[in-house]
């Protein structure tokens, strides 16, 4: 009998059968209470055994590596509230979001709650978006104000002025907007939310006339100018950068080949002249076998006129001495 192949499946359903601790402990959904250009701010209810106390410490944000360009929440404070007899996470970020989609990793980690991962994928919504029929019958009158009050010197820039006061007398004068719930659901770890950039049409808030929803949409689109010049200028600073690295690695070149020029031309004579006696070694043989021969017909030579005087003078003497 195999004992050794039923000893795991026996533990494993062991394991699987015992009391898991912290079985009661989960996290609900999640609700968006901030929209985009201020902090994250968000509450998720965590539901837990009968007099059970949560210890803030066991949660924590557990973002993964960047994958598939979505944006994580990496950086905020988690915090719990009692709240009609429920515990509530709050979460407050420390950055203002410009994303309009996020993705929040929650993680418990203690042992008496057991361990576990929670991902939500929200939208979040700009704050124009939800504002209420009497909010926005009082903007217009605002903005007349301001138009009146500072002459536009240039289209972009005093429509971004006059947005600015209107949000800040909107606030002081006006009564709290509503906030419209946002609410996500979990996404699993192979899904993904692809979400395509742009200013999208905006559609018309209940009571809201013709002409707010043109100044809706043009404030949308003064938005996203802004954003695209923004754009623009970083990435010409950052070519302007790169055109000077690039002439300062052509002048380097230039000075590189220039040395390089200066130390090849004192070698080239040396090579000539070494070439120059090589070529004349073969007929060295020849040279040494023509100056023996001049040599030994000098010498030959030598011999033969000292041979040659005597036997003239003998001559020459007897001739001398007879007198016929």
């Amino acid at each position: 009998m195999n004992t050794w192949k039923i000893a795991p499946i026996a533990t494993l359903v062991i394991t699987l059968l015992a009391p898991l601790p912290g079985a009661a402990f989960s996290l609900g959904e999640i609700t968006v209470q901030s929209y985009l250009g201020d902090p994250f701010r968000a509450t998720i209810p965590v539901q837990t055994a009968p007099n059970e106390e949560v210890d803030i410490s066991c949660l924590n944000l557990s973002p993964p590596a960047p994958a598939d360009g979505m944006v994580y929440l990496r950086h905020a404070q988690l915090s719990l509230s009692r709240q009609g007899g429920m515990w509530q996470l709050l979460i407050s970020g420390n950055n203002a979001l410009n994303e309009p989609y996020l993705s929040v990793f929650i993680q418990s980690g203690c042992q008496e709650q057991g361990r576990l991962v929670r991902e939500y994928t929200v939208l979040i919504d700009p704050a124009t978006y939800v504002e209420v029929p009497q909010a926005m019958e009082k903007a217009p009158s605002i903005s007349k104000q301001t138009v009146a009050a500072t002459p536009a010197a240039g289209g972009t820039s005093s429509r971004a002025s006059n947005r600015r006061a209107a949000r800040s007398k909107a606030k002081q004068g006006t009564p709290p907007i509503a906030r419209k719930k946002i609410i996500s659901h979990t996404v699993p770890s192979k899904d993904r939310l692809k979400v395509v950039s742009g200013v999208a049409e905006t559609p018309a808030a209940p009571g809201q006339t013709e002409k707010e929803r043109m100044q809706q949409r043009e404030k949308e689109l003064t938005k996203e100018l802004d954003d695209k010049t923004a754009q623009f200028l970083a990435m010409q600073a950052q070519l302007a950068k790169l055109e000077s690295k690039l002439s300062e690695m052509q002048k380097t070149i230039e000075l590189q080949n220039r040395m390089l020029a200066a130390m090849q031309k004192p070698s080239t004579p040396a090579q000539k002249t070494a070439n120059s006696w090589k070529d004349y070694w073969p007929a060295g043989p020849g040279i040494l076998i023509a100056g023996m021969i001049y040599f030994f017909a000098s010498r030959s030579r030598k011999r033969t006129l000292e041979n040659w005087e005597p036997t003239q003078r003998g001559s020459n003497s007897g001739k001398a001495r007879n007198p016929f």
